[in-house]
Order: structure tokens, then C-alpha cells, then sequence
């Protein structure tokens, strides 16, 4: 891929790219299981770009690709989730008790809001290291 551009027209030149997203989008409907088939179908599809085939993979259930890179978003997601939802619990047993702890809340609403950005932005880099190297070294 050399531009921009390129990564976003590459799938509407696969062939029968509208049934495989389709499909797939369906498969996401699942719950968990949907999201990890996805994932797996992302990995499998960075493995063609990779190789020069500028296709999609095709769709399925591909859990064993899937499945580590779920499990780094999840640890992750959880690790940046602890402090704000601390402060988001104290602040909301505050407000139950005294009527204080607005201030609490809408601190770990914020903190929260970063941390999403924050996942947000190392997400590509985990998904390489991920692809790369293996749960372990994400």
C-alpha cells in the first residue's frame, strides 16, 4: 500500500468482498465469540497483505487467530479501567451517603475518557506486537 487511499479501497477489490463483510458482520452479532472471530479475521487478513495479496480473508470463525489479541485488549482494558472506576465507586458511595462526591465521579468519568483515548492510540502497536511476537511480549 502506498497511500492512504490504498488502505481504504483495498477490501472493495477483493472479490465478493460484500458477502465476506457481510457475513462477517453478522458473525460479530455473537456475542465475545463475534469480536474474537473478528479480530482473528483481521489478523488473518493483515497475514495476505503481508504476503502481497491484497485480499480479504475469508469469512468465519477464526478464533485461534483471534483469540491472544482478545486477550491483550481485555487485560489492558481492564488495567486502564482500574483507577477510574475507584474513583467512579467511592465518588458514587459518596453521593449516596452525604450528597458530596459529584467531583469524584466526573473525575473517573474523565480519567476514563483518557484512558479510552489512550487505548486507542497503542492499539495499533499492540495489534502488531501481538501479530509479531505473541501474547506474552504485548
Amino acid at each position: 500500500m502506498n497511500s492512504p487511499g490504498d488502505a481504504f479501497a483495498f477490501p472493495f477489490r477483493s472479490p465478493g468482498w460484500l458477502g465476506t463483510v457481510v457475513l462477517q458482520g453478522l458473525i460479530l452479532i455473537i456475542p465475545i465469540i463475534g469480536q474474537i472471530a473478528l479480530l482473528g479475521w483481521m489478523v488473518i487478513t493483515l497475514d495476505n497483505l503481508r504476503d502481497g495479496r491484497q485480499e480479504l480473508a475469508p469469512a468465519g470463525f477464526h478464533l485461534w487467530r483471534g483469540i491472544r489479541l482478545f486477550g491483550v485488549q481485555l487485560v489492558y482494558g481492564i488495567v486502564l479501567s482500574i483507577i477510574p472506576g475507584i474513583l467512579e465507586g467511592i465518588g458514587s458511595a459518596m453521593q449516596r451517603s452525604n450528597g458530596s462526591g459529584v467531583a469524584l465521579i466526573s473525575l473517573g468519568y474523565l480519567l476514563n475518557l483518557v484512558a479510552l483515548v489512550l487505548f486507542a492510540f497503542i492499539l495499533p502497536a499492540l495489534i502488531l506486537i501481538t501479530y509479531e511476537q505473541g501474547f506474552g511480549a504485548a
